[in-house]
């Protein structure tokens, strides 16, 4: 379960941190933005998911996370952005944007992945996605920070670690089925940023006997650029 308690999200030292913790809790079955009236159910585990919808809400420009990320079978750090009006209908036909994803880090040869995605197209069975990876080679992301970076054009998002660039995407490649939409659409409206740890899922699969709890994500900062000169090509941002 995601909870607003103190013992899952607070500051330490002056970061941000995060933490997923092995323990019994009863709380909503979906988040509430998912369902009005959700119930409860008892799940094993607890974690938080902190959001700046209606609070920081953006329309292009350089997103710039630095954090410290938790490791182990099950583990699912996100740093991750959504539609902040959903104009164009339920996910994913209103977009979503990756800037970060790991999932079961520290435990295989391919374990240091970092992932960067959008999702677009129709509603959830109809939609899409399209991304990339890197891989860390010489570094850990677990015991080290690094820079999570998205610069997001009109026409083009780019991904960065540590300012190495691994992955573009050009509006040619993305749409939404909502007749409604630009060529830019959906990424042509305001979103806002979500930074969780997620505990299990269909990606990572569940955690196991030889994961680690409690396990935390470090956030150093967020930055964000508006790229003033020119919001929609990123050139103040290059």
């Amino acid at each position: 379960c995601y909870t607003d308690r103190s013992d899952n999200s607070y500051l330490s030292n002056g970061k941000l941190i995060i933490e997923a913790k092995q323990e019994s809790f009863t709380g909503p079955a979906e988040p509430v933005d998912w369902n009005t009236n959700p119930g409860n159910r008892t799940l094993p585990y607890t974690s938080a998911r902190l959001r700046t919808k209606d609070k920081g809400d953006w329309k292009y420009g350089r997103i710039e996370v630095r954090a410290k990320l938790p490791y182990g079978q099950g583990i699912w750090p996100a740093i991750w952005m959504m539609p902040t009006d959903e104009i164009y209908g339920g996910w994913a036909s209103s977009g979503e944007i990756d800037i970060m994803e790991a999932i079961n880090l520290n435990t295989n040869s391919a374990s240091h992945n970092i992932h960067g995605t959008i999702h677009f197209g129709g509603e959830w069975p109809n939609n899409r996605h399209a991304g990339a990876h890197i891989t860390l080679q010489d570094s850990n992301p677990t015991t080290e920070f690094h820079t999570y970076t998205i610069d997001w054009a009109e026409d083009k998002m780019r991904w960065y670690v540590d300012g190495i660039h691994y992955g573009t995407q050009i509006a040619n490649h993305w749409y939404t089925d909502n007749p409604i939409g630009s060529s830019f659409a959906p990424f042509d409206q305001r979103f806002h940023l979500i930074l969780n740890v997620a505990v299990g899922g269909q990606w990572p699969g569940n955690p196991n006997a030889s994961t680690q709890f409690p396990q935390t994500m470090e956030v150093d900062y967020v930055r964000v650029y508006s790229c003033p000169d020119s919001p929609n090509t990123l050139t103040s941002c290059q």
